[in-house]
């Protein structure tokens, strides 16, 4: 009895491992992630795609998994867009993994922070300035410098005469908005809900004319820059600009 238990046991694991998976064997050819950016500044709510790329040799899979820590700092989806949650405040970190080999695999993190993130901007407004639309700021770069990844930057009509360097920080930056006048930022806020790209036209213009008016760091050649804001049509108009 007892030799045909142990024929029985032995049967059964032969059968077992049969059926067991295969082990991941990793690609060597891949030998690193890297993640770009690897910090960000976002406020609650905002957006921003975070970039990455597999290193290797060879022959080798590409491909990318995502994930987020907290979970609850937002989402985060399969092609590395970060929407931050409306509630979460804190550091959260992004992890890049190579599908061919989880050994590989890079970070990023995320700091976010309250806020409802939208700038304004209005040259016209003389007095103090904060970047509200009762304070604007008067110069687009300072709005850009201020604004953290995923913000929303408002333009009021007129000239602004200064060269914009725009970091790879994912902003959105609309012109075309009504604003208002010196003497209304004396006591109120200015317009910026509405909006009209051909009665309230925003212009940027360069000063210095061998320089670009805009330039977009880690994006774009001067040379795309003007065809990227003419094709969207974020309500600007250049000049002086490649």
């Amino acid at each position: 009895m007892e030799k045909i238990v142990g024929i029985i046991f032995w049967t059964i694991c032969w059968v077992n491992l049969s059926w067991a998976a295969a082990p991941v064997i990793p690609n060597r050819n891949i030998t690193s992630v890297a993640i770009n950016p690897t910090s960000i500044n976002i406020h609650s709510g905002a957006a921003f795609y975070f970039t990455a790329t597999v290193q290797g040799t060879g022959d080798y899979d590409r491909d990318l998994t995502w994930s987020l820590q907290p979970a609850n700092a937002g989402l985060l989806t399969a092609n590395g867009l970060f929407i931050a949650s409306s509630t979460y405040t804190g550091p959260a970190q992004v992890t890049a993994t190579s599908v061919g080999n989880t050994l590989c695999l890079d970070t990023a993190v995320a700091t976010v922070t309250a806020g409802d993130g939208v700038w304004h901007v209005d040259s016209r407004n003389a007095g103090d300035e904060d970047g509200s639309a009762r304070f604007p700021y008067r110069r687009i770069q300072s709005a850009v410098t201020a604004a953290a990844a995923g913000d929303t930057i408002k333009v009021a009509e007129g000239t602004y005469e200064e060269n914009i360097l725009l970091p790879n920080k994912g902003m959105i930056s609309l012109g075309g908005f009504k604003g208002g006048s010196a003497a209304d930022y004396q006591s109120k806020p200015g317009d910026f809900d509405t909006r009209d790209r051909s009665l309230y036209v925003t212009t940027i213009s360069s000063p210095n004319r061998t320089t670009d008016a805009i330039s977009m760091a880690g994006w774009y050649s001067n040379a795309d820059t003007y065809q990227v804001f003419a094709k969207e049509d974020f309500g600007y108009t250049l000049s002086d600009n490649a």
